[in-house]
């Protein structure tokens, strides 16, 4: 079973993949990880990253569905395999060139999931839920991370960005776009508020709570809103 962890941006995904790497030797062969630097993996990314444009997904859907099929065909057999990678669904939102909320994902999920199809890979995806005002927060402050007393103003922000007031609408495109049964939503506060950030994904890609009990405590990574973090949470 490939698990796919497709973030999204701020949710803790860089501390996720760190942990997958520090723990590969524990995890053992049974268990495959594998993050956005890893090929075929960073292949894939490198084929959804330059999308700006709904014409640009559509031109770039077959190079996806090649490069998911390859990922696929090489992890088919394996036990249990964890990707992830908070771009596979596009840029983060706000970013040059990008107006909406992910809003390509009905053109680039799709063409994943015939990929994995093609490897005769089963898959399931796997999105955080986080408290859309400060996962908004912590866009903002990431963009302007060079600017860290620069007031957030977020009615200000959604409308130049043409973000909307919350997930719900995504989260109905995304789940057509991937059926509910290949879907897996969890909470961010849920799973922070364990004790053991991620615990939830390593749960469903088949990591026992024994094994996790056993991950080497880790600081937490890339944090945009220093505030908000609770060390114990990241353990």
């Amino acid at each position: 079973m490939l698990t796919i962890h497709m973030g999204p941006h701020k949710t803790g995904s860089s501390f996720i993949q760190r942990r997958m790497v520090q723990n590969r030797a524990l995890l053992g062969p049974q268990f495959q990880t594998v993050v956005q630097k890893d090929l075929p993996l960073f292949s894939l990314v490198e084929a959804i990253h330059p999308i700006r444009t709904r014409p640009s997904a559509i031109g770039a859907a077959a190079t996806i569905r090649e490069r998911s099929r390859l990922l696929g065909k090489i992890f088919a057999e394996a036990e249990n395999t964890l990707i992830s990678s908070e771009d596979l669904m596009g840029p983060l939102p706000s970013r040059a060139g990008i107006t909406g909320l992910y809003p390509f994902a009905e053109v680039i999920m799709p063409a994943i999931m015939q990929g994995f199809e093609q490897a005769n890979a089963p898959f399931q995806f796997v999105f955080y839920r986080r408290n859309y005002g400060e996962w908004l927060r912590s866009v903002y402050r990431y963009r302007f991370r060079h600017a860290p007393d620069r007031a957030f103003a977020p009615k200000q922000f959604k409308k130049r960005h043409g973000l909307p007031e919350n997930w719900d609408a995504f989260l109905v495109r995304l789940t057509e776009a991937v059926g509910a049964g290949h879907l897996r939503i969890l909470s961010f506060e849920q799973d922070r508020a364990s004790g053991h950030f991620g615990q939830g994904l390593f749960d469903l890609a088949g990591v026992s709570r024994a094994v996790q009990a056993q991950f080497a405590p880790l600081d937490p990574v890339n944090v945009s809103q220093p505030e908000t973090v609770d060390p114990k949470h990241w353990l």
